[in-house]
């Protein structure tokens, strides 16, 4: 399964994806936002290396404070077999989707779950 995004979608990475995800998500987001939360020791590194995108943002931040208004991402991804979080709710627009899969990030999604955490697709 893949990332079924719309121009104008917000996608939310709990962690840093690899770059050709992010290039091909900045791509098809026209008007749209990819942010990653990333750690200290790896912001510097990943702003430098998507540099280019100029829809991706990397923030200083967990999952378990994410720093954006409620119901903003019409995505969030999430690493395999992570619960989703309260946090990760609030977030999350009551129609959006949380994806979870390797790393988070790699395959873009292995098991795509409701709000309320209910396997939708496997």
């Amino acid at each position: 399964m893949s990332l079924e995004v719309a121009a104008g979608d917000r996608v939310l990475f709990l962690s840093r994806p690899a770059l050709p995800v992010l290039e091909e998500l900045s791509r098809r987001l026209d008007h749209g936002v990819v942010v990653c939360l990333t750690e200290a020791g790896a912001i510097s590194l990943a702003r430098r290396e998507a540099l280019h995108l100029e829809n991706v943002l990397f923030v200083l931040a967990g999952s378990d404070e994410i720093p954006w208004q409620d119901g903003y991402f019409n995505w969030v991804v999430g690493p395999e077999g992570a619960p989703m979080t309260a946090e990760v709710r609030r977030v999350l627009h009551p129609e959006g989707r949380y994806v979870a899969g390797p790393s988070g990030s790699r395959g873009c999604g292995v098991v795509d779950v409701d709000k309320e955490g209910s396997d939708l697709l496997s």
